[in-house]
């Protein structure tokens, strides 16, 4: 962002600011006057020293001061502020553009659908500001996990012989269970028993 001084300080303690505005709020930084004979490059030094920013760098080039994030895909605006009765005029800053994208993979651990709304606002003080919503659906995974003892997953039993129960619990995001055989069918005899609470799919 470019804010451009125009005109000469004819008073004292005529005031400049300049603030960083951004999601977790506001910062202003400024600078008053201390002669009537600055001039416009004069002041825009000035108050380009009086910022300290972590996440803005400010330059000055003659009487305009360059804003620009020091961290890629930090988005601020700019509010200018002088002395009601000063003949300086802060410029509107030229109004940044780009491609933001929100990324990352949910770690989040849900039980059932979950709905998540983001909103994206576009501090300035140009027009009005923009707002926009994203809405992002968290399905929970599918989990099954075995709940009798690990040795019943492998057993060794004679014909005609009762199987130690082999149970599991079936959660998350799963509607239902298929039980598949090798070979297909499998023994005579066998049966699964279970319920499933909730939307079988």
């Amino acid at each position: 962002m470019v804010v451009t001084l125009t005109g000469n300080s004819t008073t004292t303690a005529e005031e400049y600011k300049i603030q960083i505005v951004e999601g977790s709020g506001v910062r202003s930084y400024q600078y008053a006057t201390t002669t009537n004979t600055l001039t416009a490059a004069n002041i825009a030094t000035q108050l380009q020293a009086a910022i300290s920013d972590a996440q803005v760098n400010a330059t000055v080039l003659g009487n305009q001061i360059t804003l620009t994030s020091i961290n890629d895909g930090y988005v601020f605006g700019v509010r200018l502020i002088a002395n009601s009765g000063s003949n300086m005029s802060l410029s509107s800053s030229t109004p940044v553009k780009g491609i933001y994208s929100i990324v990352g993979t949910p770690t989040t651990v849900v039980t059932e659908t979950t709905t998540y709304d983001i909103g994206v606002h576009t501090p300035g003080t140009l027009c009005v500001s923009g707002t926009s919503t994203v809405t992002l659906t968290l399905d929970p995974a599918h989990s099954i996990s075995l709940t009798s003892t690990d040795s019943t997953q492998n057993q060794t039993i004679c014909d005609n012989s009762a199987l130690t129960p082999i149970t599991f619990d079936i959660g998350g995001g799963a509607g239902n269970y298929v039980i598949s055989w090798d070979p297909a069918g499998g023994p005579a005899g066998m049966s699964v028993n279970g319920s499933i609470v909730g939307k079988r799919n």
